[in-house]
């Protein structure tokens, strides 16, 4: 048989099998059972074992499709996750019923309509669809599994099954309590009971997150699914943090936050302490990171540098000379501000040096980023550019008739 044929039997194959994997699983929801076999008489006393939630008629549902694709000689390695897939697809199909049935949700134009991930209800009964769903697969595979932890809701290596289920269990419940106090302040109305109960509730996760994880597990978690850690890395994009430089501003920034939540959180706040609690985080991360790493770090959360920086990604524009005209723009501001203090020049002299040093700084930028990156960056984000320019003079008065 040659390259070609071979080709074509195996998609044939894979073609057949999918189709008979999919012919079961029709099947085994339709209720139809004519000729039961020995295994799946087997799987019935087996299910006579399990919680009473996994006797409903989805888990029966499940069992039959775990004993249709045992029968087709599959390992249980593959049954298993084609079961998990099954289980997926019906959850992804009950938050679609939830969606359909929330009150409001096709009124597009209700403003006061609650939104999907922030009805508490709804939200409660996805939570809870999964967990019957986790309980059902857990006692047909014969150990500890999470749907969630198949659909990427965390992510930390290493962790036990049981654990790692325990953890998402933990973070849903926090989710609901979080979501509890937020309804209240929906329309900004945040108070300072609010914030009281939203920083308790942080405290207490964390605390019974120390509960399952070790110290050292605990801040790995912590790095890749907090708030924080997400907020950071959208902060950072543009910084090229190292590793060790990652760890470092996250740990001063999740015990600023902890203070000093962000969002609508922080209209709660004295923001005079705000103000200097976060001044001092700042002094602590130029320790840590170093005069230069730390300008380098202010520059890439600036939206002006965030701005030029998207473009030339996506223009390939190399990123030396994103930062020189960065650096430029910034000697050019302190240029404008010195023209317009200046006490000893008249208007028309003003007026002729920020024309000049317009001119200058087009011309400057133009030569930096060639002609047609030049072009999109004045369009679109170059609005320093066109602050340059001096206004046009007020009009004379009218000619008498």
């Amino acid at each position: 048989m040659n390259r070609l044929q071979l080709l074509f039997a195996l998609s044939v194959a894979v073609n057949v099998g999918c189709i008979t994997l999919l012919l079961l699983y029709a099947a085994s929801n339709s209720g139809v059972n004519d000729a039961p076999s020995h295994s799946y008489l087997a799987e019935a006393t087996e299910a006579d074992r399990l919680p009473d939630v996994q006797n409903s008629a989805q888990a029966r549902s499940y069992q039959r499709l775990l004993s249709a694709l045992r029968a087709t000689g599959l390992d249980e390695a593959q049954a298993h996750r084609i079961l998990r897939g099954a289980a997926l697809a019906d959850w992804h199909e009950d938050r679609l019923r939830l969606r359909a049935n929330l009150s409001g949700a096709d009124e597009f134009w209700n403003s006061e309509a609650i939104p999907f991930e922030s009805d508490l209800n709804v939200q409660r009964q996805l939570i809870e669809s999964r967990r019957q769903k986790d309980t059902i697969l857990s006692g047909l595979i014969g150990q500890e599994d999470s749907l969630a932890r198949w659909h990427g809701r965390t992510d930390l290596p290493g962790l036990p099954p049981e654990t790692h289920s325990a953890v998402i269990m933990l973070e849903e419940d926090y989710h609901l309590l979080r979501l509890k106090v937020q309804s209240r302040s929906r329309l900004g109305g945040v108070l300072p009971e609010d914030l009281v109960e939203l920083r308790l509730l942080q405290a207490e996760r964390l605390q019974d997150l120390a509960s399952l994880l070790s110290p050292e597990e605990l801040e790995e978690y912590e790095l890749r699914n907090s708030d924080t850690a997400h907020r950071l890395r959208q902060d950072l994009i543009h910084f090229r943090a190292t590793e060790t430089e990652f760890r470092h501003i996250f740990r001063l920034r999740r015990q600023f936050e902890a203070e000093f939540p962000s969002g609508i959180w922080a209209q709660a706040h004295d923001q005079a302490q705000r103000m200097a609690a976060e001044q001092t985080m700042h002094r602590q991360l130029r320790q840590s990171l170093g005069d230069r790493r730390y300008l380098d770090f202010q520059r890439a959360r600036n939206p002006d540098y965030q701005q030029l920086a998207g473009l030339a990604q996506r223009l390939t524009l190399p990123i030396d000379r994103v930062d020189a005209v960065y650096d430029f723009k910034t000697l050019v501001e302190d240029q404008e501000l010195t023209i317009q203090a200046d006490p000893d020049l008249t208007d028309e002299d003003r007026r002729e040096a920020m024309q000049l040093l317009a001119e200058e700084a087009r011309r400057t930028v133009r030569e930096s980023l060639g002609d047609d990156f030049y072009q999109v960056y004045n369009t679109h984000s170059g609005w320093w550019l066109h602050r340059l320019d001096p206004p046009l003079p007020l009009p004379g008065p009218l000619p008498s008739n």
